[in-house]
């Protein structure tokens, strides 16, 4: 649970500036907590239905029943965003000073993290600081949802203007305990006491811009902070399938135990409502006419118009969000062939490719407050690129046939780490296999100069003659 900030930022001891510019956060920060935890709820499986129509029974009312709809929305496409590392323009391999210090965050996951709070809130938020303490990383790099920060977005300098850093209180109220407002010249920490009053500490920095920046995904000219995947139509939708799964449970429970009835017997002799209900065999005995009682029941219509509706919200729900229907739990009964797959995908796979431009430009920003911090080096963001895995799902071995013919029409090196990154390698393998191709190159070399010395012929190898470049040397 996440609650307000109720504290008014004229009672600080803060300049007009930092006073004006707090209201403002703290303002933004209240006006969307609502919203933010709704979709949070939506994600999470725990948002309880208020509509539950007409048809339902009252004793069906109570029944909890999830679709885990909003949850596939964010993590399939969350699944194609794998941010593998930085490079600087006219270089081949990665960026060891930035790699290093991602490895000391543990941004393999937590980059991961940013982008599913994106995907929820529309916008995650990342920001940068100097080590605070002994073992601290040279930059420490931490991420934040909507529910935990916020943000003043500069149009005209596409960055914030200001950050706002929101610590909880680990209780069941959910009260904020430490606020940390980031300003383009100095970071202010305000602490928050249950029964004090609030302690502010200012500390100064040189890096000339805020340091925090905004992951957003799909943002737009009047929503800079961009869009959640959690949208209204998928709110609606997910609600229109709790209502049908649970009309579904009523009509199985009508079906299972067909409505019987009896014409020309007494209520005494039927025995009681239950009995009725759930005994397999009833005996009666002849009325006083000798006429024995007529016994039969009402046909449920069964639940296949509710599986039928079903699968008309998936569908719909597929159109809204990109991804294919058989993820959704729509099985069909022949199977999909790789095109037809390829063809499902080609929707979300170009979302994941947009986002992966808009977040990659973001997370060199992100790299650059971080090189700044650590090395005190103000590169320009424009050098940097972030490197992604394939936001598609390539076979194997189209990809291997793929490269090996780049390799063949020499437009690919066989041995550099491009190569090895189309390939499909981690970058644990891609080190292993430079450095062996490396060895293998100086063991190359050393046998040509050898034969040379002692005026011994070497057999030309003209799969490697292209390739042993000075740089390898």
């Amino acid at each position: 649970m996440t609650a307000a900030i109720t504290i008014d930022p004229r009672t600080l001891p803060l300049t007009d500036e930092d006073t004006h510019t707090l209201s403002k956060l703290i303002a933004q920060y209240n006006t969307h907590l609502n919203r933010n935890v709704t979709r949070s709820n939506y994600f999470e499986g725990k948002h309880k239905l208020r509509r539950l129509g007409l048809t339902l029974p009252p004793q069906l009312r109570d029944l909890d029943t999830i679709v885990g709809w909003p949850t596939q929305a964010v993590t399939t496409l969350e699944q194609r965003l794998d941010l593998d590392g930085f490079v600087r323009a006219g270089q081949a391999e990665t960026d060891t000073t930035l790699d290093e210090i991602f490895t000391r965050n543990n941004m393999a996951i937590e980059a991961s993290q940013a982008h599913t709070a994106a995907l929820v809130h529309g916008t995650s938020f990342v920001a940068v600081t100097a080590p605070a303490e002994p073992g601290d990383p040279a930059a420490v790099i931490t991420v934040h949802s909507a529910l935990q920060a916020t943000g003043l977005w500069d149009a005209r300098h596409r960055c914030l203007s200001a950050g706002l850093i929101v610590e909880i209180h680990e209780d069941s109220e959910g009260t904020p305990r430490r606020l940390v407002v980031l300003a383009r010249d100095h970071v202010t920490t305000i602490l928050l006491g249950k029964n004090t009053r609030p302690v502010v500490e200012t500390t100064p920095h040189a890096l000339g811009r805020v340091p925090m920046v905004a992951l957003s995904h799909q943002p737009w000219l009047e929503k800079p902070f961009g869009v959640s995947r959690i949208s209204r139509a998928v709110m609606s939708m997910t609600d229109q399938a709790v209502r049908c799964i649970m009309r579904t449970e009523a009509a199985s429970e009508f079906f299972s135990f067909p409505q019987r009835y009896i014409l020309g017997v007494d209520k005494e002799s039927a025995g009681s409502e239950m009995e009725m209900y759930m005994n397999r065999f009833l005996a009666f005995e002849k009325d006083e006419d000798g006429d024995l009682p007529k016994i039969d029941q009402l046909n449920g219509q069964g639940i296949q118009p509710h599986i039928d509706e079903l699968r008309s919200i998936a569908m719909m729900f597929s159109g809204e969000t990109g991804i294919p229907p058989s993820f959704l739990g729509i099985i069909h009964d022949n199977p999909a062939s790789a095109d037809a797959i390829r063809a499902g995908e080609a929707k979300l796979v170009k979302i994941a490719e947009r986002d992966q431009v808009i977040f990659g430009a973001r997370w060199c920003q992100v790299a650059n407050l971080a090189l700044h911090i650590a090395t005190g080096e103000n590169a320009n963001p424009h050098t940097l690129r972030a490197r992604w895995k394939d936001a598609s799902t390539p076979t194997k071995a189209a990809q291997a046939q793929s490269v090996m013919q780049l390799v063949s029409a020499g437009i690919l090196p066989p041995t550099s780490e491009i190569t090895y990154e189309l390939l499909g390698y981690d970058s644990t393998t891609i080190s292993r296999l430079v450095a062996e191709a490396r060895k293998n190159n100086s063991d190359e070399l050393f046998r040509i100069a050898a034969g040379a010395a002692r005026g011994t012929a070497v057999p030309e190898d003209k799969s490697r003659e292209r390739w042993i470049h000075s740089e390898e040397l």
